[in-house]
């Protein structure tokens, strides 16, 4: 391993560069050994920084903001967090769709804000936990609309007539993963077809992975972020 990283005795930089062939050669060497410590000294050794695997996330925010017509303020926060490339893709993958979901479903027309900021906000983060990478998209908008989400959920099929009433918030948010759900009224080019939030669940449970939704319906803006939360969590033993 020291051969193929370049690592020899008397070498003091703290950092190493390898090209794609050796690390390919590396992971080869890796692959058949499995013992814990060596996959976690391998994941440390092939990590990458956040923001180098992100992609063009702040010209996609910036069109899809002209589109809807709503001023947005951007942030993401964490993106210096080094971390295996492989094990971040999945939620990598599916940021489009949250981001789109926050902006268009959640973040409102400046008219309809209120008391709040007229620009509003959706902040990406990254952390890691004991076992876990999660990654979180907020925005500061108007939450779920429980009552649209209890309506398409009875229009297709996935709730009983009689059963309806009797759910709560915290229970019917779930069904936003359900095929043909929507919070939109209208289908649009940009959403409301009720698939996006299947398909990020089905990639990260798919990857190991699991997908957590947390919204409060607030006019007021008490702290930077309040409208709603997606988190993506992935990685070992992660919440049961």
């Amino acid at each position: 391993y020291r051969e193929i990283l370049g690592i020899y005795p008397g070498r003091t930089e703290r950092t190493v560069e390898i090209d794609a062939d050796r690390l390919a050669t590396l992971r080869q060497l890796l692959d058949p050994i499995d013992p814990e410590a060596l996959r976690a000294w391998s994941a440390k050794v092939l990590a990458q920084p956040v923001h180098s695997l992100l992609g063009p996330l702040g010209p996609f925010v910036d069109r899809l903001s002209e589109r809807l017509d709503k001023r947005v303020d951007f942030r993401v926060l964490g993106a210096d967090l080094c971390t295996d490339p492989d094990a971040i893709q999945p939620a990598l993958g599916v940021l489009s769709h949250l981001i789109r979901n926050a902006m268009d479903h959640g973040l409102e027309a400046e008219h309809e804000r209120g008391s709040k900021p007229a620009v509003g906000s959706l902040e990406l983060r990254f952390a890691e936990s004991a076992h876990s990478l999660i990654v979180e998209v907020e925005d500061d908008g108007r939450g779920i609309d429980i009552a649209r989400i209890r309506e398409r959920a009875l229009q297709v099929g996935v709730l009983e007539p009689d059963a309806g009433p009797d759910l709560d918030g915290e229970e019917l948010v779930p069904m936003i993963f359900v095929d043909g759900v929507s919070s939109k009224a209208e289908v649009t080019d940009t959403s409301g077809r009720g698939v996006g939030m299947s398909a990020v669940r089905d990639v990260m449970q798919l990857a190991g992975g699991t997908v957590r939704v947390h919204t409060e319906a607030k006019t007021l803006r008490l702290r930077p972020l309040i409208g709603c939360r997606i988190e993506l969590v992935e990685g070992l033993n992660f919440f049961a």
